[in-house]
């Protein structure tokens, strides 16, 4: 992607502050701000990178392409961090081949190596705890003396959070990708969504996929809705 679809004269004041943030406290190139619809912009996965190294909170971090998924039309990315306490958190990002994102203009589409690089990494920085957009810590990382790591028993119920709401949001997709049809006399319809699933997953629920798989299914519905709206 070489433009943000969103220009600086479209922001409202909260998304100017966060950029302003972002470029006078951590060096951040204006082009490379994507503004997609929200109140929080899209940031290449190099620039999260940098932001998260420089809140001095993790030993290491890096994210790497994974596979592509022909099948799909995917490119799934992976990243890692570790913490100051050596705890380890890794989470997947998925990406369609000639993905459009909200706010694109007609014939504009994103760069599928990096938006799921930076889907992985995003996810993995908000499991470890850290997400440089929720609660104005873009700002609160520079004052503040850090975000404390979490102990075990914090990273374990990160996870199932995690891993619930990576069900919650296959679920709302799948029926804003007209999958899950609401009765109003009676249960959902799920029988499309579930012939979706084992024709793409070899699966009836998504509760059978691991983490990665889940990412999967989420672009995939993400695109599909997209497609809909």
């Amino acid at each position: 992607m070489s433009t943000s679809p969103l220009r600086q004269s479209n922001l409202t004041e909260d998304q100017l502050r966060k950029m302003r943030t972002l470029v006078k406290q951590f060096a951040v190139d204006p082009d490379r701000i994507y503004w997609l619809g929200g109140p929080d912009p899209w940031l290449p996965a190099d620039v999260l990178c940098g932001i998260a190294r420089l809140s001095g909170n993790f030993k290491s971090i890096e994210e790497w392409h994974d596979k592509f998924v022909p099948e799909r039309k995917q490119v799934i990315y992976r990243a890692r961090v570790i913490d100051l306490d050596g705890h380890e958190y890794s989470r997947s990002g998925a990406a369609m081949i000639n993905e459009q994102l909200p706010e694109m203009e007609k014939g504009e589409v994103a760069d599928e190596d990096q938006l799921a690089a930076s889907r992985a990494l995003r996810s993995t920085l908000d499991l470890a705890g850290f997400d440089p957009f929720k609660s104005n810590s873009v700002i609160r990382m520079v004052e503040d003396e850090g975000t404390a790591a979490r102990t075990p028993l914090e990273k374990t119920v990160a996870e199932v959070s995690a891993r619930a709401n990576d069900m919650a949001r296959i679920h709302i997709l799948a029926e804003d990708a007209g999958l899950i049809v609401r009765s109003p006399t009676g249960p959902k319809d799920q029988s499309p969504y579930r012939k979706w699933l084992m024709d793409n997953y070899k699966v009836t629920s998504a509760v059978e996929l691991n983490e990665t798989e889940r990412a999967s299914v989420i672009a995939a519905l993400e695109n599909k809705a997209r497609e809909l709206a």
